[in-house]
């Protein structure tokens, strides 16, 4: 009789284990699911857009209090008002893309903003600007992406270029935000 009495433990014990298991497994796949639905639903309403919503978040940086950013390579210091003048003229201006100079100068990593203008414009549309080239005295070559789009285009990498022709210290930036930039260069 004892042997039956541990085999019927035994086996309770083992069906006790067996059903939190299967608890267990319910509740992950479950979580799973929801974890699985969170990533298509979006997807399907915005379309692939999201996914560079989110890299963008990784690789730009929103102001500081200080109206300071910043970036892999050292800091943009907005100074003398310039960040103010700046956020009105990207809030005037959010139906097509645009193009600024920040002018300045670079002091070791930092790079102070004291002015800016706006080069003439070609051509300008929700995805694109076409705008002169910054003058030497410029130190951000910047310019707006549609809203929250924050991912350089291999064609800003290519004004980078053309930036630092003009101005060995110069790096690009662009606005996707109101207080949200990405910066690029050395």
């Amino acid at each position: 009789m004892d042997v039956e009495d541990d085999l019927r433990e035994i086996t309770e014990k083992d069906i006790e284990k067996t059903t939190k298991e299967i608890k267990y497994n319910k509740i992950i796949i479950a979580a799973i699911g929801v974890f699985m639905i969170l990533l298509i639903v979006p997807y399907f309403i915005f379309g692939n857009n999201i996914f560079y919503i989110i890299e963008g978040k990784f690789v730009s940086e929103k102001i500081k209090n200080d109206f300071s950013v910043l970036f892999e390579s050292g800091k943009v210091i907005f100074e003398n008002g310039t960040y103010n003048k700046l956020k009105e003229f990207y809030l005037a201006n959010q139906k097509n893309e645009f193009k600024v100079c920040l002018v300045g100068k670079k002091e070791n990593k930092n790079y102070l903003v004291s002015e800016l203008y706006v080069p003439k414009t070609f051509g300008q549309s929700v995805s694109h600007v076409s705008a002169e080239l910054c003058n030497s005295n410029t130190i951000v070559a910047l310019h707006s992406h549609p809203y929250k789009r924050c991912i350089f285009s291999e064609q800003d990498i290519k004004s980078y270029e053309a930036a630092r022709q003009i101005n060995p210290d110069a790096i690009i930036g662009l606005m996707c935000e109101a207080d949200r930039f990405g910066f690029y260069g050395s």
